[in-house]
């Protein structure tokens, strides 16, 4: 029965990830994530107390199915879909699945992991059995958990840098740990490097080839589910569009009903002509990493399309300026929209907008000054104009036009001109490439259908 328990015990490591994923919903998700993410940790632990390479067996299996989610989740959220580890700006995985650094040779990261946690399982549970020719599994575990627990070092250190954590990422960093520590207890005081040749190169033990056998497999499993993910609406429209397959309802996937109104008050900083018959409006936050891919984006869509004409309205997610906030969130972006207001008083938003932006992780006082200096602007119009009440007045009439337009994230783009109504807003749902899509096709003549009803605003 022991023995029964303990061959469960690999199978239940890599459940509990799933547990946790099927307990989200009805406001429980961070909880019950969390609950299982640990859950399964400790189950892992429970494995290597055991048995050192059932430990390596049940790590190997609860990493693998972690990364596969992760490897779907990362071609998902790069078509605007949403991670269900989407905490805040700090603890979000999409943020940094998505990043520079998510990918090697097109791929993502997470699927060379789920290779590498595969090649783990195999040996691990060969070498639990007691199966022949696997003396050196130990070795061969600590040689490839070793370089692994080195990516996740580097790896941590750039969401440092990014300034947002992936819980599910922490947690494979976690198992990569636990690896090093199962392997050493493996080894059961045995030299390392006596066997280390013999378990890389195969010679008088199997480690190698079942590792080989385990990530192959492992990869082409992975491989599978990212080719057939399910991609947002939006995405799938986006997709038929450009392979001049859309039919009216694909466009009409591409945004929705405005949820309340869209109100503007005439001081909006403006990029385009006065009489384009195209009308965005951007609401976006200077410490939000998306707002800052959506500045470049949009400016790429203004150049292609002289029709289209671009207002930016404030909205930073912080509590310090924005009451719908329930917490400080953004500390600097506050003062940051402030000193945007203050330099398109002085002509000079656009180049304050984009500088900050650029340099977002260091937002303060002392670093927009700074900023503000390398665009020649009057320093002491700006400190007067930052510490007068009118400023944050507008920034908080910015925010204010957020609630009733219904702005629930950002960046969050509203247009007009697109429906039969040239004075009609829609919101758009398929950022700035569906934006794009949308102007082409309305250019081309194509009828767009009425909008769906609005996101329920939570």
């Amino acid at each position: 029965m022991k023995r029964l328990m303990t061959l469960l015990l690999p199978v239940l490591g890599l459940a509990a990830g799933g547990v946790a994923l099927a307990l989200l919903g009805d406001g429980q998700e961070t909880p019950a994530l969390i609950t299982g993410l640990v859950s399964g940790l400790m189950l892992c632990g429970a494995a290597m107390a055991h048995a050192p390479m059932l430990g390596v067996a049940a790590l190997g299996a609860y990493g693998a199915g972690l990364s596969a989610y992760l490897a779907v989740q990362h071609k998902v959220a790069m078509a605007g879909g949403s991670s269900v580890c989407n905490i805040n700006d700090v603890l979000n995985c999409d943020l940094v699945n998505t990043s520079e650094w998510s990918e090697i040779g097109g791929l993502p990261i997470a699927m060379f992991g789920l290779a590498f946690y595969a090649a783990l399982t195999v040996v691990g549970v060969q070498a639990w059995r007691d199966r022949p020719g696997l003396d050196r599994a130990a070795a061969f575990t600590l040689a490839l958990a070793i370089p692994g627990l080195g990516v996740s070092l580097f790896l941590g250190a750039v969401s440092l840098q990014l300034g947002a954590f992936c819980i599910l990422c922490v947690t494979t960093y976690l198992i990569n740990a636990l690896l090093v520590v199962a392997g050493v207890q493996a080894l059961r005081g045995e030299p390392f490097f006596d066997q280390l040749p013999s378990a890389l190169t195969g010679y008088k033990d199997r480690s190698l080839p079942l590792a080989l056998m385990g990530a192959v497999v492992g990869g082409m499993g992975g491989f599978y589910l990212y080719e057939s993910a399910k991609l947002p609406a939006s995405a799938q429209a986006i997709e038929a569009v450009n392979d001049g397959k859309a039919e009216s309802a694909d466009y009409g996937r591409l945004y929705e009903q405005v949820a309340g109104k869209v109100n503007l008050h005439g001081y909006e900083p403006a990029w385009g002509k006065p009489d384009a018959p195209f009308t965005v409006v951007e609401f976006a936050d200077y410490q939000c990493p998306h707002c800052a891919m959506m500045a470049k984006e949009i400016k790429a869509v203004s150049a292609k399309f002289p029709e289209m004409r671009v207002l930016y309205k404030h909205y930073p997610l912080s509590n310090i300026c924005n009451d719908r906030i329930p917490s400080p969130g953004h500390t600097e972006s506050c003062m940051a929209s402030a000193a945007a207001v203050c330099a398109t008083q002085q002509g000079r938003f656009w180049e304050l907008n984009a500088q900050m932006f650029e340099n977002q992780d260091v937002l303060n006082k002392e670093n927009i000054r700074f900023m503000a200096q390398q665009q020649n602007l009057d320093m002491t119009a700006l400190d007067a104009c930052m510490s007068d009440e009118a400023t944050s007045d507008r920034v908080r009439s910015d925010v204010a036009h957020g609630w009733e337009a219904g702005v629930m994230a950002t960046p969050s783009l509203f247009v007009k001109g697109l429906l039969d109504d040239p004075t009609a807003w829609v919101h758009i749902t398929s950022g700035s490439e569906g934006l794009a899509l949308l102007i082409e096709a309305k250019k081309k003549g194509v009828r767009l259908p009425a909008p769906r009803p609005p996101t329920p605003m939570e």
